[in-house]
């Protein structure tokens, strides 16, 4: 007999949340000199106009999961190449230039970009 079990998603408490950012903020502040004091009396006053300040680098559009396998094809092609060609006894008429991988061009692949290659 096989037994299934339920994993249950919730919504975070939002009092943690908010008490880890300000303990993440005050980690920052002491390491760069008071830098981040703003931010702290934002959290801790629960400022809700000003919170949006704190995350406006956040990318609320992210990337979809066909994008992501899309990366890792790709990525895994150019690591196969470089292999390939390191193993390549004659290299006539190539470089490593050739091969290289030049990044996503965010102009011409409007859904990828270069956002996914900061985690790799």
């Amino acid at each position: 007999m096989c037994s299934t079990t339920e994993i249950k998603l919730y919504a975070p408490d939002p009092n943690r949340i908010g008490l880890i950012l300000i303990n993440q903020y005050e980690i920052l502040n002491r390491l760069n000199s008071g830098s981040y004091e703003r931010q702290i009396k934002i959290l801790r006053s629960g400022f809700d106009f000003e919170t949006d300040d704190l995350f406006q680098q956040i990318d609320e559009v992210g990337l979809s999961k066909d994008a992501c396998i899309e990366v890792i094809y790709v990525l895994a092609m150019f690591d196969h190449l470089f292999m390939s060609f390191e193993k390549l006894k004659d290299k006539q008429g190539l470089t490593e230039f050739d091969i290289k991988f030049r990044g996503f061009d965010s102009t011409g692949d409007s859904e990828v970009g270069n956002g996914p290659m900061q985690f790799i």
